[in-house]
C-alpha cells in the first residue's frame, strides 16, 4: 500500500505542475485579450473625440461670426446643422463597426481561451483514470490484505499461529469474525471512494468549461453595455447640439 500511496503523491505532483502551465497559458491569452480590446476602445474612442472637437469648433467659428451678421442666423446654422447630421451618422457607423469588431475579437478570444481549457479537461480526465487505476490497486491490496486477516484470525487456530492479530481488540475481533461483512465493508470502502473520485472530476471538469463561458459571457456582457451607453450618449450629443444651434434661430426671431 506503500507503493500506491507514492504513486499517487507523484502523480498529484504531475498534475498540479501541468494544470499550472495550462492556467498560466490561459492568463497570458486573457491578458493578450485585453490588451487588444483596451487598444481597439482606446483608437475608436479617440477618432469619436477627435470628430467631435471638429464639429465643435465648427460651431464656434459659427457662432461668432454671427455677431457680425446676426439677420443671416438661419441662413449660417445651416452649415453646422447639415455637418451635425452627418457627424451623428459617422459616429453612429463607427460605434456599429466597434461593436462588429468587440464581437469578432471576444469569439475569438473564447475560441482560443477554450482550447486551454480543453487541454486542462484533458488533463484532469487522465488524471482521473490513473487515480481510479491506483485505487482499483488499493482495492486488491485491502482485499488481499482483509483475506491475510481473515486467514490470520481464523477461530480455529492457536494464539500464537494469530500473532499480532490476537491482541485486537473485541470489537475489530466481532467485525472481522464474519466473513460476508468484513468484506463488504472493504468493497463498500472501494466504491465510497470510487463515488468520490466520479464527482469530483465531474465538478472540476464542468468548473473548467463552466469559467470559459462565464468569461466569454462577461465581454459580451460588458460590449453590449457600452454599445448601448454609446449609442444614447450620440443621440444626447445630437440632440443638445441642435436645440443649441436652433434656438439662436429662436433669439434673433425675438429680438
Amino acid at each position: 500500500m506503500q507503493d500506491i500511496k507514492e504513486s499517487y503523491q507523484v502523480l498529484m505532483e504531475e498534475f498540479k505542475t501541468n494544470m499550472l502551465k495550462e492556467h498560466g497559458k490561459k492568463q497570458a491569452e486573457h491578458e493578450e485579450f485585453k490588451d487588444v480590446l483596451d487598444t481597439l476602445v482606446n483608437d475608436r474612442d479617440t477618432r469619436a473625440r477627435d470628430m467631435v472637437l471638429e464639429f465643435e469648433r465648427l460651431k464656434k467659428h459659427t457662432i461668432r461670426g454671427l455677431g457680425e451678421n446676426p439677420e443671416q442666423v438661419a441662413e449660417k446654422i445651416k452649415e453646422p446643422l447639415s455637418k451635425l447630421a452627418t457627424l451623428r451618422t459617422e459616429l453612429m457607423d463607427l460605434e456599429s463597426n466597434c461593436s462588429d469588431n468587440l464581437r469578432e475579437l471576444n469569439e475569438e478570444f473564447h475560441r482560443n481561451y477554450s482550447v486551454h481549457a480543453e487541454h486542462a479537461r484533458n488533463l484532469i480526465s487522465a488524471f482521473f483514470a490513473s487515480v481510479r487505476t491506483l485505487e482499483t490497486q488499493l482495492q486488491d491490496a485491502m482485499r488481499d490484505k482483509a483475506m491475510e486477516v481473515l486467514e490470520q484470525n481464523a477461530s480455529d487456530k492457536p494464539d500464537d499461529v494469530k500473532g499480532e492479530y490476537h491482541n485486537l481488540s473485541e470489537q475489530i475481533k466481532a467485525m472481522i469474525a464474519d466473513k460476508e461483512s468484513f468484506l463488504g465493508a472493504v468493497s463498500g470502502c472501494h466504491e465510497h471512494n470510487t463515488g468520490k473520485i466520479d464527482d469530483l472530476e465531474a465538478d472540476l471538469l464542468t468548473n473548467e468549461k463552466d469559467r470559459a463561458e462565464a468569461l466569454s459571457q462577461k465581454y459580451r456582457n460588458w460590449a453590449r453595455n457600452r454599445n448601448r451607453d454609446r449609442v444614447m450618449e450620440v443621440w444626447s450629443m445630437f440632440e443638445r447640439y441642435s436645440k443649441q444651434l436652433e434656438d439662436l434661430v429662436s433669439l434673433e426671431e425675438g429680438s
